[in-house]
């Protein structure tokens, strides 16, 4: 997602006090409940992700984070002049207010900091995935270098096998999934010589096996 705000929406140069929504009837149709185990952090975007998504599509709210589309905040001239807000944006504010609150609960300390300049959803959340997705791609790519780099050396074959097996989940926990094939590659590829009929014997079956075979 891009940071800057999509060209359609019309973000007001000031909002509207939070107060000056208490006695809109959306306030009791929205209960944020759900509470989230492990706060987001650097380390578990996608754990975090897995349990936002559903909750916030499940409120309809999906629109508040992806492409807003806000209504001005004043119709009129007279309407700014005389603070008359449109009741559409109020109404969008006091959504997108109780939604902000409830994802800024489930930040760590040390994410929250990175967003305290969000003043609607659809920044913080733009905000977030543009700092995890270059997390990501920076871990995805160390993690490709060391599956690569396997080797059994002095190790067990547990130990080896588990090693690989440990380096594909964690690719997979950042949704970068190992095919079979490079998985079973990469076993074959760091077995000395000693192993060659071991090799052999895999390499000759036709059909792909699954890594619980090999």
């Amino acid at each position: 997602m891009a940071d800057s705000t999509p060209p359609h929406v019309v973000t007001p140069a000031q909002s509207t006090p939070l107060h000056s929504f208490a006695s809109s009837s959306i306030s009791s149709s929205l209960h944020f409940s759900l509470k989230i185990s492990e706060k987001l952090d650097e380390n578990n975007f996608h754990l975090w992700r897995q349990q936002i998504e559903p909750y916030i599509n499940a409120h309809n709210l999906t629109n508040l984070v992806v492409c807003p589309s806000i209504s001005m905040e004043f119709l009129t001239d007279p309407d700014r002049r005389f603070g008359t807000v449109n009741p559409e944006y109020e109404s969008w504010c006091l959504r997108d207010q109780m939604l902000l609150s409830w994802l800024q609960s489930t930040l760590s300390k040390e994410i929250l900091a990175r967003v305290l300049c969000a003043r609607f959803s659809y920044e913080l959340w733009d905000k977030l995935y543009a700092y995890f997705q270059k997390q990501t791609r920076a871990k995805a790519r160390h993690l490709r270098v060391e599956f690569r780099s396997c080797s059994l050396d002095n190790s067990t074959i547990k130990e080896y096998l588990l090693r690989i097996r440990t380096i594909a989940d964690s690719l997979a926990s950042i949704r970068d999934h190992v095919p079979t094939n490079q998985h079973v590659d990469v076993i074959l590829e760091g077995l000395p010589s000693d192993y060659a009929l071991v090799v052999s014997v895999v390499e000759s079956h036709f059909d792909l096996m699954d890594i619980d075979e090999v």
